[in-house]
């Protein structure tokens, strides 16, 4: 079924709006006034360098609203932002922050992090006002998570009826399930890490292995094209899927959906800033703002991404009713740089068990 470009966009954007109804910026308290409390000596440094380069994965039109925001508290500082491709995240501005340069002053959604603290490139950000507001599993002295990506299970609801849904995990071992699962190589990622945490190395190898030989087939194709997958009858079921991605689609008439399994997975995009920035006070004062209430509420209307700020858990999100339910019951597990450290990197005790699984057979 093809869309019309503005009439679709017209409406996924009006259903968002209705979601995000319950975020309606609330009056400032004087504990959010603080989180803008940046030393004067950056303002007056901010004033100087006129400007900050920012590189992301973002449309710029998105970012473009988050700018007006910002420029409304900071009107001297000039946000240049590029929609950088993952090898210029991962690779070009690696590369040339080794060689001293900095091609961007703020760089987000790398999926390399631990090179760049490895190349001892990025600016120590503890200093940041609102340091101290973010819990220490979403960051470390170098980086910081400013937006939560929730990620479950999509289905197609013309194939599954919402009372055959699972509720957990190992709901998904059930035999009426065998063969119309995908799983893609981002489980691995976002999936995985977390439930090796909360459940142990034995339980987690078991339930891979059972998973893969009985019920799971792997897919060799991205989130989104196995989305589609699903929403074609390919698939009943796609893991993993990010709540945003499943409920854009939905709001368009896809025939998808999505259930937040127990426990809910999560995984924060982190943000930093390159230790070599020619603008380290506009770089500070920008991210010092976006992850204060005004900036986190700012982007993530803008983006649809859930914000990262603690006392905004909940707002802003899609299904809200599904996902405030297990922030309630403190049932969401995010992924922290210590299980990327010790679970995602070569040879590590999961990716021995993730090849076995995938390749068996190939």
């Amino acid at each position: 079924m093809k869309w019309k470009r503005n009439g679709g966009a017209l409406a996924v954007a009006a259903a968002f709006l209705a979601v995000l109804a319950c975020g309606v910026v609330k009056a400032q308290t004087s504990a959010d006034e603080a989180e803008f409390a940046v030393p004067e000596s950056w303002v007056q440094g901010a004033k100087k360098e006129r400007k900050v380069v920012f590189y992301g994965s973002d449309r710029p039109l998105e970012i473009r609203e988050v700018v007006r925001v910002f420029n409304r508290r900071y009107p001297f500082v000039k946000v240049e932002y590029l929609e950088a491709s993952t090898e210029v995240r991962r690779d070009k501005v690696l590369f040339a922050a080794k060689r001293g340069e900095a091609i961007t002053d703020l760089i987000s959604s790398l999926g390399n992090l631990e090179d760049y603290i490895k190349a001892g490139v990025l600016m120590d950000l503890r200093d940041l006002p609102i340091w101290k507001r973010y819990p220490a599993d979403l960051k470390q002295d170098h980086f910081i998570g400013f937006v939560i990506k929730y990620w479950s299970v999509a289905y197609n609801r013309d194939l599954v009826s919402e009372r055959d849904l699972p509720k957990t995990w190992e709901d998904l071992l059930d035999p009426k399930w065998k063969g119309v699962i995908g799983v893609t190589r981002t489980a691995n990622a976002v999936i995985f890490p977390q439930l090796w945490t909360a459940w142990g190395a034995e339980k987690t190898t078991d339930y891979m292995r059972k998973l893969f030989s009985a019920n799971a087939q792997f897919r060799s194709e991205g989130t989104n094209a196995a989305l589609k997958l699903t929403a074609a009858g390919e698939l009943k079921f796609v893991i993993p899927a990010m709540e945003k991605e499943t409920f854009k689609n939905e709001q368009k008439g896809v025939p998808v959906s999505w259930v937040a399994l127990d426990p809910l997975l999560a995984a924060a995009d982190m943000i930093v800033i390159l230790r070599s920035t020619p603008h380290p006070n506009a770089a500070k004062v920008f991210l010092n703002w976006l992850l204060s209430k005004e900036g986190q509420r700012a982007y993530s209307k803008a983006t649809a991404i859930a914000p990262a700020h603690p006392e905004l858990r909940g707002e802003l999100i899609a299904y809200p009713e599904k996902i405030r339910e297990k922030i309630k019951s403190g049932k969401v597990i995010v992924r922290t740089m210590d299980m990327v450290e010790k679970l995602l990197t070569r040879n590590s005790p999961l990716e021995k068990v993730w090849i076995e699984v995938t390749m068996k057979g190939l």
